[in-house]
């Protein structure tokens, strides 16, 4: 940007995000353009989506992978409310992230002016509308916020404002220190900063004591790690936790790649595990529990433990995040892992793994395949997946959208050590955010990003599939085509409602894909899978879409569970 003219407030707004992040995406349009104008001056690398939830669905998967802040921005009015699902999605997923939107003038609102704070507010998220002095500290404490608080805020510019004279002078665009350049993605996640509040030394060394004397006391002892324990990089020092009790390993869905190559991991706890794993985590006396919320989803609706199990919980707060959790020490992950394993020198192994346990540990993590096709001729997804598994780079994250179809890749599909599990929509229950996920993935790794969803998932977020074939370095989507919106199926129709309003009729979204100049294919066997073989052996470059003809028949465990604990509410069983 030019010096020799007194910079207006979008161009001083630029440059202060600019000094935070090397990657935001947005919708033009009234409230933003010229924000928009001023950043794609600086160095910050701006990806243009077709719609505004991809924006910040795009956003919010980029801090999930990065592990650093990520910036958004939308005009006022449609544009804000386009984007409130996934904006409340990014929210309840904890993620720093920073909204630059357009606002109704300093002189009051027009005929189509909203109350954005009002809207915002009622999600959880701040706002800061800026004037036209004091633009750097402003847009400098959102982003301080963001980071603190591992949330979004929103910056507002208001319409009046936007080509005003700001009066403040900001770094220059060209000072660039503190973020890396757009084009040097890291390949696995990385810690997201954070304060973590502990208390005083002797109340926690209190607390250390006697959980670590619990952990001694342990017949059947257990490991459980989750996607803080993936973030603090804590699996060495939980799988030697792990060692010194004789206990074996077990990790929530986002945390599966925790202990990669363990002969002791007994997978994914709760609604993805394997009978096995979930009949010997039901046994464990004693669970510590590092980076886990212990959502409703991963202790099987309060049933995944003994009710006579003690739940060490490792929290940044200092209290249960779950009625199961009998004990809580508050820290960070790595830094409690850490004081644990000094109290644990000289621990005799239980010995209960050895017991439990056989080879390479994989008989208690393998799932039920089934055969090539269901009764209906169309695919068994269980089975396509452990075709596909044999496929796929093997250097690769997964982005997996809710519904039913989240029951497939996460049980199946193997991941390499470290690397990130996106689960887009579990937090606020919102399908079709999986497609704006992978954009901000592919911004944000050099791996192949695997991307699962539905065919109503698919068909949501359609207009960014654009984006997505413009965007991608190396992406698969396997869109899991059963023509319906398989988890009201499987919860409500099995129940005796209608159907028809769950039902979709088939799209062929292979041909859509290379509509927008993107590869794609149809899959009804997994002979049909060749394409995508040479795709990987020539590279994997660009976008490949499999429009997977899978069978509704098939119905993933969890959703079973699922379903098993709706009746139970309802005939007031529970």
């Amino acid at each position: 940007m030019g010096s020799n003219r007194m910079r207006n407030v979008s161009e001083l707004a630029a440059i202060a995000v600019a000094d935070h992040c090397s990657c935001a995406f947005g919708v033009v349009g009234n409230g933003n353009a010229h924000f928009v104008d001023a950043l794609l001056r600086t160095k910050c690398q701006y990806v243009a989506t077709r719609h505004e939830a991809g924006a910040i669905g795009a956003a919010d998967a980029y801090a999930r992978v990065a592990g650093t802040l990520a910036v958004a921005t939308t005009t006022y009015g449609a544009g804000f409310t386009n984007a409130i699902t996934a904006l409340a999605e990014a929210t309840f997923a904890r993620s720093p992230l920073l909204l630059l939107v357009g606002a109704q003038p300093t002189t009051g609102p027009r005929p189509w002016d909203i109350k954005q704070d009002a809207i915002a507010t009622h999600i959880g998220v701040s706002t800061i509308t800026l004037g036209a002095g004091s633009i750097k500290s402003a847009i400098d404490g959102a982003v301080e916020k963001a980071r603190g608080e591992q949330r979004p805020v929103i910056v507002e510019i208001p319409y009046d404002l936007a080509t005003s004279p700001g009066r403040e002078q900001a770094s220059s665009a060209t000072t660039r220190s503190t973020v890396a350049k757009s084009s040097d993605k890291p390949k696995r996640v990385s810690q997201l900063s954070r304060s973590v509040r502990v208390p005083d030394e002797a109340e926690f060394f209190s607390a250390l004591n006697s959980a670590v004397a619990l952990m001694r006391s342990a017949v059947r002892p257990l490991v459980l790690g989750g996607r803080g324990a993936l973030l603090a990089n804590a699996g060495r020092q939980l799988a030697e936790i792990a060692a010194r009790l004789g206990a074996p390993t077990a990790t929530t869905a986002l945390a599966r790649s925790l202990f990669v190559g363990s002969p002791w991991d007994l997978g994914i706890a709760g609604g993805f595990s394997t009978v096995s794993s979930a009949e010997l985590i039901a046994t464990a006396d004693v669970v510590f529990v590092v980076g886990a919320g212990l959502n409703q989803f991963t202790t099987r609706f309060d049933t995944l433990f003994a009710q006579d199990a003690r739940v060490i919980q490792i929290n940044t707060e200092a209290r249960p995040t779950a009625s199961c959790v009998t004990d809580v020490l508050c820290g960070d992950a790595s830094v409690v892992c850490e004081a644990v394993l000094a109290q644990l020198p000289g621990a005799t192994a239980s010995g209960w793994r050895d017991s439990v346990m056989r080879g390479d540990g994989s008989e208690a993590r393998r799932s039920d395949a089934g055969e090539e096709f269901a009764s209906d001729g169309r695919l068994d997804p269980r089975y396509l997946l452990r075709y596909l598994n044999e496929i796929l780079p093997s250097d690769c994250i997964l982005v997996q959208d809710i519904g039913h179809s989240i029951g497939w890749a996460p049980m199946y599909l193997d991941l390499p050590a470290g690397a990130p599990t996106v689960l887009m929509g579990t937090a606020y229950q919102s399908i079709g955010l999986a497609m704006l996920g992978a954009i901000g993935a592919n911004q944000a790794t050099e791996s192949t990003v695997v991307v699962g969803m539905g065919d109503g998932s698919a068909l949501m977020s359609l207009a960014d599939l654009d984006t997505l074939v413009r965007v991608a370095s190396s992406c698969v989507v396997i869109v899991y085509n059963d023509k319906a919106y398989g988890a009201e199926i499987h919860q409500y129709a099995s129940q005796g409602l209608e159907p028809g309003p769950m039902q979709i009729e088939e799209v062929d979204f292979a041909a859509v894909t290379r509509g927008l100049g993107g590869d794609g294919e149809v899959i009804r066997s997994v002979a049909d899978l060749d394409h995508l073989t040479r795709w990987v052996s020539s590279g994997a470059k660009g976008l490949f879409l499999l429009d997977c003809r899978v069978s509704a028949t098939i119905v993933a465990p969890f959703m079973t569970e699922i379903a098993a604990h709706v009746r139970a509410h309802d005939e007031g069983r529970i």
